[in-house]
Order: structure tokens, then C-alpha cells, then sequence
């Protein structure tokens, strides 16, 4: 886990309500399109998480998958466009090789983060993929949360 200071940045998105993990891809997908549609290629994926799946039941959890996009980006097609808050992150970045592996990762980078003497912001987490094969479900990806200053 390391602490590092994170630029805003504009995102384009689509907002998922369901269960965290579940029909991703077809959004995913969606969203590429979208992108491409937008003259954007090799788009930066991050989802953010605005619900603890601990306290919120699963079908309430809402997820915004997310592509980052310029400034002056306008949304259309079902895609929004929000702007992503720059600060001070914890971020822990794994190889993830199998789906089910993501909550035990997340229980472990809070902890660290907790157990580092850090306090979280009440805000949203998300993950930031660097690299992820949708034929396999591996990823390079950091699970990031924001701490107070």
C-alpha cells in the first residue's frame, strides 16, 4: 500500500445498480464503444463504488464505470459525464487472476490502510485498472481510497 496525490480528472461513465462484479463487461463494453465513437482509444478504465456491500444489500449498490475522457467531453448515448476529485489516495495494486479474488483484496488494502494509521474520507472507492484481458478475467489493477488530509 502506498499513499499518493492524485490529479481531477473528467470521466465518462455508466452507472450500475446491482451486486459489485455482476454484468460489468457488457457495460465495459458499451463504454469502449461509446469511446471510439469519441475519436478515444486505449480509454483508462476506473470503477468507483459509492456503497459498503457490508451495510448496503447488494441490489441497492450503485458502480460507475468510468473511462477518462478531456475536459470538454460531452456525454450522450446513455453516458454521463462527472468530474473525478482529485487528493490524497490509498492505493494497493494487485494482479488479480481470478473474480472472486476482488473482495478479500478490498478487505486487505483497508486494512492495511487502517492498520498504517490513515483515515479514510467518507467517500467513494474505486479501482483503477491498468491492464485487464477480458478472454482470461486477469488484472492489473489498484484498489484506491481516499484519505483524509
Amino acid at each position: 500500500m502506498k499513499i499518493e496525490r492524485m490529479a481531477p480528472r473528467t470521466l465518462a461513465y455508466i452507472r450500475v445498480t446491482g451486486p459489485y462484479g455482476k454484468d460489468y463487461q457488457t457495460v465495459c463494453d458499451r463504454l469502449e464503444q461509446w469511446a471510439t465513437t469519441q475519436g478515444l482509444v486505449g480509454v483508462e478504465f476506473i470503477f468507483i463504488y459509492h456503497d459498503n456491500p457490508e451495510t448496503t444489500p447488494p441490489p441497492q449498490c450503485r458502480t460507475d464505470i468510468c473511462v477518462t475522457v478531456p475536459t470538454d467531453a460531452k456525454g450522450s448515448g446513455g453516458v454521463s459525464i462527472q468530474q473525478f476529485v482529485g487528493g490524497r489516495y490509498g492505493s494497493s495494486r494487485f494482479t488479480v487472476t481470478d473474480p472472486a479474488q476482488y473482495p478479500q483484496l478490498w478487505r486487505q488494502h483497508i486494512s492495511d490502510v487502517i492498520h498504517a494509521g490513515y483515515s479514510l474520507l467518507q467517500a467513494p472507492c474505486f479501482e483503477h485498472y491498468h491492464r485487464y484481458d477480458p478472454l482470461t478475467q486477469v488484472a492489473d489493477v489498484s484498489f484506491c481510497c481516499r484519505l483524509t488530509d
